[in-house]
């Protein structure tokens, strides 16, 4: 899977957030200093299997 610097930012970010937090697009994208980019957090997200943002190497 090839993949852009801003998805590796966001599956970095989700992968800090601790279990049973919750968060939104929106807010992730503003923590990333892009606060309009929050469909592009939603589909870096969807792109890759939930299981894989439980630590596995992204890239």
């Amino acid at each position: 899977m090839t993949s852009t610097d801003f998805q590796k930012a966001v599956w970095s970010h989700v992968r800090q957030i601790p279990p049973g937090k919750v968060t939104t697009y929106g807010n992730i994208a503003e923590a990333l200093g892009k606060p309009g980019a929050a469909q592009a957090v939603g589909e870096a997200v969807k792109s890759v299997h939930p299981m894989c943002l439980g630590g596995a190497s992204l890239g």
